[in-house]
Parts: C-alpha cells; structure tokens; sequence
C-alpha cells in the first residue's frame, strides 16, 4: 500500500485495501509515529467479492514511557520482520 503521506491522522480512511495492509498501517503509527497504542475500524462492503477492506484510523494512544525522549533511529531493532504468521 502506497501512503502518500509519511503520517497518519486520527480520522484517515484507507479505503480498497488488502487485509496484509493492516499491518502496514499499525507499523507505521506504532512505530514510525511511535504512537503507544492505536485504534483501527476494520470494515468490509457486504458485496466486495475481491476482498477489498476500509481500514479508518480511530484513535492513538500516548507514548509508552519507554520510548519517551529517544529518537526513533533507536527503535530499529524493535520493528516487526514484517506481518504476523498464522
């Protein structure tokens, strides 16, 4: 999923997105943003036969006290591999 934004808002819709991009948007806020938390609305059209979701983002929550004051730089090592195995 192309963002043309670095940065996302509280209100931000995604609209024909894929289900994998879930993960692109919560890494993204939860670490790019170093948001503590994040509240996404998952949606999906009743007729959508191609898979299509609407991803809308809710809410962040605050810094965790542990990324408080350090540069972003400083989370590489605890960025995701990429998305989660089921």
């Amino acid at each position: 999923m192309e963002l043309c934004s670095p940065v996302s808002q509280i209100g931000m819709n995604f609209g024909g997105a894929k289900t994998m991009e879930v993960a692109t948007v919560m890494r993204r806020v939860l670490f790019d943003q170093r948001a503590g938390s994040v509240l996404l609305r998952i949606t999906r059209a009743p007729y959508d036969e191609a898979g299509h979701i609407e991803i809308a983002v809710l809410e962040f929550g605050p810094p965790t006290e542990q990324h408080l004051g350090r540069p972003a730089a400083d989370d590489v090592g605890e960025q995701p591999e990429g998305p989660p195995r089921l």
